[in-house]
C-alpha cells in the first residue's frame, strides 16, 4: 500500500515539474529604425532622415527621484550604429553614409551629395546594435547600487549570453527625385523661328501605391506552424505604379514582393511565416501594423494539459481507494 501511495505522489510531482516553464536566459532587445521622407532636395544633394528606437534600461527612478549623472547614457551598454543606404534602382543600394553611434532613441539625418539630377533615388535606414556585455553588467550593478530599479524584459537579473549578437536591421525604402529636369528639348518645327519643343513631362497624377491594411490570420500557434499574413495594397494615384511590399517580424525584414497596380486598383497579398522558438512576434507590412502572434511552448498544448489532468484524477482516485480499503480492513 505504501509503495502504491509513493508511486502516485511521484507521478503527481513529475507532472507538475513537467508543466513548469523552462527557465530561459533573458536577452536584450535590439534597436530598430524607420526611414523618413528625404528633405532639402536639390539637383545634386538631399538630406536623408530616419528615426531609431533604442531599448532603455532605466525603468524605475531612485528613491529621491534623481538618477545620478554618472549613470546617464553617456556610456550606455546598448548602442545603435546608424547609417543610410541609397541608390538609383529599387532594392539596390550602391552607396552608404558613414555610421554614426547613437545611445538614445530619436531622429537622425545625413546629407548626401554628388547625386545625378532629375533622377529618382531610393534610400533606406540601417542599424547595427552594439551590446557591450561587460559595460552592461557594470551599468546594471551601478544603477541598482544607486537605488535605481531595473525592470527590463520582466527581470532584474538580466544577463547577456556569450556570443549574443543582434542582426542588422533596416527601415522601409523611400524614394525621392532630384531637381533639374528640363522641360524644353530644342527647336520645334512650327513655322519660321519655330516654337520650343517640349520633353516628356512627369504625369499630372503620379501613382500612389501603398499598403492600406494588414492582418495576421492566427494569434496563437504551435512551434513550426504556418501563420498567414495578408496585406491590402491600393493605388490611389492617377497612373499605373509599382511598389515593393516588405514583411517585417519584430522589426526585422522577413520577405519582400513586388506589385504593379493600375490607377484605382487594389489587391491582397499574402505572406506565410513560421517560428520554432516560443514567444510573441510583432508583424507589420511596410510599417503598417498587422498585429502579433504567439508561439506556444509546446506542440499539442491542449493534449498535454488534458493528459496531466487525467493523471491528477487517477492519482486522487488511487489515494481515495487506499483510504477506503484501509477503513474497511
Amino acid at each position: 500500500m505504501k509503495r502504491l501511495f509513493t508511486l502516485v505522489l511521484l507521478l503527481l510531482i513529475a507532472a507538475q515539474l513537467y508543466l513548469l516553464p523552462m527557465s530561459v536566459q533573458a536577452l536584450p532587445a535590439c534597436a530598430s529604425v524607420a526611414t523618413l521622407d528625404a528633405t532639402n532636395i536639390t539637383e545634386s544633394t538631399a538630406t536623408l532622415n530616419g528615426s531609431v528606437s533604442i531599448p532603455s534600461l532605466v525603468k524605475n527612478a531612485a528613491p529621491n527621484g534623481v538618477i545620478p549623472a554618472s549613470l546617464q547614457f553617456a556610456n550606455a551598454p546598448i548602442q545603435a550604429l546608424v547609417s543610410f543606404q541609397y541608390g538609383t534602382t529599387p532594392g539596390v543600394y550602391t552607396n552608404e553614409t558613414p555610421q554614426v553611434i547613437l545611445t538614445q532613441s530619436g531622429t537622425f539625418q545625413a546629407t548626401v551629395t554628388g547625386l545625378p539630377s532629375c533622377t529618382t533615388h531610393y534610400a533606406r535606414t540601417k542599424v547595427q546594435t552594439n551590446i557591450i556585455p561587460g559595460l552592461f553588467k557594470q551599468y546594471r550593478d551601478s544603477l541598482q547600487g544607486a537605488g535605481v530599479g531595473l525592470d527590463y524584459k520582466s527581470t532584474r537579473n538580466l544577463l547577456i549570453p556569450d556570443g549574443f549578437d543582434c542582426p542588422v536591421s533596416y527601415g522601409t525604402e523611400v524614394s525621392f527625385e532630384t531637381t533639374g529636369c528640363s522641360i524644353g528639348t530644342g527647336a520645334g518645327s512650327h513655322g519660321a523661328g519655330g516654337m520650343s519643343g517640349f520633353g516628356t513631362a512627369p504625369p499630372a497624377n503620379p501613382p500612389i501605391v501603398g499598403v492600406s491594411s494588414a492582418a495576421v490570420a492566427a494569434t496563437r500557434v504551435s512551434p513550426g506552424d504556418k501563420v498567414d499574413v495578408s496585406a491590402t495594397i491600393s493605388n490611389k494615384g492617377g497612373s499605373i505604379g509599382t511598389s515593393k511590399v516588405t514583411l517585417f517580424i519584430n522589426g526585422q525584414e522577413e520577405e519582400s514582393k513586388g506589385v504593379t497596380l493600375a490607377s484605382g486598383e487594389s489587391t491582397t497579398m499574402h505572406f506565410s511565416v513560421s517560428r520554432s522558438d516560443p514567444g510573441t512576434y510583432t508583424v507589420n507590412v511596410n510599417n503598417v501594423p498587422a498585429g502579433s502572434f504567439t508561439v506556444d511552448q509546446f506542440k499539442n498544448n491542449d493534449a498535454l494539459i488534458y493528459g496531466v489532468i487525467a493523471l491528477f484524477i487517477i492519482g486522487i482516485a488511487g489515494i481515495l481507494y487506499l483510504l477506503i480499503r484501509k477503513r474497511t480492513a
